[in-house]
């Protein structure tokens, strides 16, 4: 009598469902993390004397919670990471363009 047996049917299937649940997990959360690298990055980006936060809140993108001395407690947002980033391209946009305008 033998412990080792051939895998069958059921049990392939059951292993690779586990393991394509797994692999779309892990996917989910390393996109994720991006997103999240990348909103930090656009929030912190200064434009001038201005920073990328400070744009995104002027936009509705963002709703900054303060405290009684001005400091940042929390950081909702209000929409997705295209959106974001487009808004604080169109606004370094238009200050290139100013710049350019008043170099001429």
């Amino acid at each position: 009598m033998t412990f080792i047996h051939a895998p069958t049917l059921f049990s392939l299937a059951i292993g690779g469902g586990m393991t394509f649940l797994d692999m779309c997990l892990a996917l989910y959360r390393a996109q994720r993390q991006a997103e999240f690298g990348a909103l930090e990055e656009l929030v912190m980006l200064r434009l001038g004397s201005r920073r990328g936060l400070d744009i995104l809140e002027e936009g509705g993108h963002v709703v900054v919670s303060r405290d009684a001395f001005g400091d940042i407690l929390d950081i909702s947002y209000r929409a997705d990471l295209r959106t974001m980033i487009n808004a604080v391209l169109d606004a370094g946009s238009r200050l290139t363009h100013s710049r350019a305008g008043a170099a001429v």
